[in-house]
């Protein structure tokens, strides 16, 4: 119970105060191959096969590294708990002139319509044990860097997380 407080509150926190910013240029594809270790492990969890595709060239965004690995984590953990055993998950990174693009998509049972509208809203959650407030803060830390954040789900099909950063030219 205390450690579920406490995952409250930390949620409370990072939703409630500005936080100061470290932010620098990265490549997209070193953030995600430092977390890729972690959502690997977890997949191997849930017998759910992983993939990671990167792009031969930099993708070059400012942000602050912790926070986008938060992201990350975070919608990879979401889609990890919507799979079966067998399913599959990838994230993979494309570009445009203008923006990053970050694709997270899971061969999971989807979203229902009447839920998918309610995603980005505070407390809203369909999990026994959530706070509701993960695609908050999510959608919150791609916001700050002008980016977007939306989902395509079809349910009994799976889902894909789209998200959005403009590129930082180096």
């Amino acid at each position: 119970e205390i450690e579920r407080i406490n995952e409250i509150v930390s949620e409370f926190l990072i939703l409630g105060k500005p936080t100061a910013i470290i932010e620098q240029t990265y490549d997209v594809r070193t953030i995600l191959n430092e977390v890729a270790l972690i959502i690997q492990s977890e997949a191997n969890l849930h017998n759910i096969v992983f993939h990671l595709h990167l792009p031969d060239h930099p993708v070059h965004i400012r942000c602050s590294k912790d926070h986008m690995k938060q992201v990350v984590l975070n919608i990879t953990k979401n889609a990890i708990e919507a799979m079966n055993s067998g399913d599959t998950l990838i994230i993979s990174v494309t570009n445009n002139e203008t923006h990053a693009q970050l694709r997270i998509t899971d061969t999971g049972k989807g979203i229902p319509k009447h839920i998918q509208k309610h995603l980005f809203h505070p407390f809203f959650t369909n999990k026994d044990t959530g706070t509701g407030l993960g695609l908050v803060i999510c959608k919150r830390i791609v916001e700050m860097y002008n980016g977007h954040i939306f989902i395509d789900s079809i349910e009994n099909e799976g889902t894909t997380v789209h998200i959005e950063i403009p590129l930082h030219l180096v």
